[in-house]
């Protein structure tokens, strides 16, 4: 639990640093210090929600789809025991 909060804010780090200098191009001057703008700053979060839905709605996609593999090899794996047996 501790990783994926660590790797969580990392993400969210280099997220600000990267995505959000990318749409306000004021930002990306160098030596610049400022805060995105308002409407920057909604756009990214509006985007990091979607991605992160998307994010945890892929990763309950592959468990369930690792759930419903294990299944079938339990059940064929009974199935080979049951006709061995006899």
């Amino acid at each position: 639990m501790a990783l994926i909060k660590f790797t969580w804010c990392v993400f969210l780090s280099i997220f600000r640093l990267v995505y959000i200098q990318s749409i306000d191009p004021e930002l990306a001057i160098p030596g610049r210090i400022s805060r995105p703008s308002k409407a920057a700053s909604r756009l990214a979060v509006t985007r990091l929600t979607r991605l992160s839905r998307n994010y945890w709605a892929l990763q309950t996609h592959m468990q369930a789809k690792a759930c419903q593999t294990a299944l079938i090899v339990a059940i064929e794996g009974e199935r080979k025991a049951w006709i061995c047996r006899s």
